[in-house]
C-alpha cells in the first residue's frame, strides 16, 4: 500500500482487486462478494 508491504490486518500480504465496476451484474451482491479474495499468503504463476 503506497510502496510499503501490507500487514496482515491490511488484509496482506497480498490482496487482490477485481474490477467491480466493470462486471456490475457478475459481482454485485451475495454472490459477488463471495467470489472476493480477501487474503493472499501466496500466488505461484506458471
Amino acid at each position: 500500500m503506497n510502496g510499503r508491504c501490507l500487514k496482515i490486518n491490511d488484509f496482506g500480504p497480498l490482496f487482490l482487486i477485481y474490477p467491480r465496476d466493470a462486471f456490475p451484474d457478475e459481482l454485485t451482491g451475495a454472490n459477488g462478494d463471495s467470489k472476493f479474495v480477501w487474503q493472499i499468503k501466496a500466488l505461484i504463476v506458471k
